[in-house]
């Protein structure tokens, strides 16, 4: 009775020990499917990063919003399509909170014991080229750091897709001015 007590207890921790390994191994594919991505492939690029970012932290809302020279703003990615690009009132106030103090991230919790908002600059030196705001459920529980890994990640492929449409614009035109 007493061994057949103990088998049972191993065979759970196993089955825990077996869910945890392959949520790990699932985590670990996804960011090195986030260190692989390129901002150049496909017509959304941003629309698989965001969904393989909502994919490990279990997030249902978040985007990918990138601020133009000319002052406007495009939605490059949101974790749920079926809502219109228009920002949230919420999202609005990070956004614009961002955008005042580009060098801070900032973190807001609406009601208590519910969702964390997590609002990061995505910028290239002092210029900003963006934001990232992903939504994570306060149950989970996941290393500040991990989220800002991901963050990182996110601004240097903005960074990267910025810069390769300048470098893009500059040799068109001086290709043009040149053949005169």
């Amino acid at each position: 009775l007493k061994n057949s007590i103990v088998i049972n207890d191993m065979k759970a921790q196993r089955q825990v020990l077996s869910a945890t390994i392959g949520s790990l191994e699932n985590r670990i594919d996804s960011l090195v499917d986030l260190i692989k991505f390129s901002p150049i492939d496909g017509e959304k690029p941003f629309q698989n990063f965001l969904g393989t970012l909502g994919k490990i932290f279990g997030s249902t809302a978040g985007l990918i919003l990138r601020f133009h020279n000319d002052g406007s703003t495009e939605c490059l990615a949101r974790l749920d399509s079926s809502q219109c690009p228009k920002l949230e009132p919420f999202e609005e106030k990070i956004v614009k909170t961002i955008q005042e103090n580009p060098s801070k991230k900032v973190i807001v919790q609406e009601k208590p014991g519910g969702p964390k908002l997590y609002g990061y600059p995505l910028s290239n030196g002092s210029r900003l080229n963006g934001v990232l705001l992903i939504q994570i459920a306060e149950n989970q529980n996941y290393e500040s750091g991990l989220i800002d890994v991901v963050a990182q990640l996110a601004k240097e492929h903005l960074s990267l897709l910025v810069l390769r449409e300048e470098r893009d614009l500059w040799e068109n035109f001086y290709q043009t001015n040149l053949k005169e």
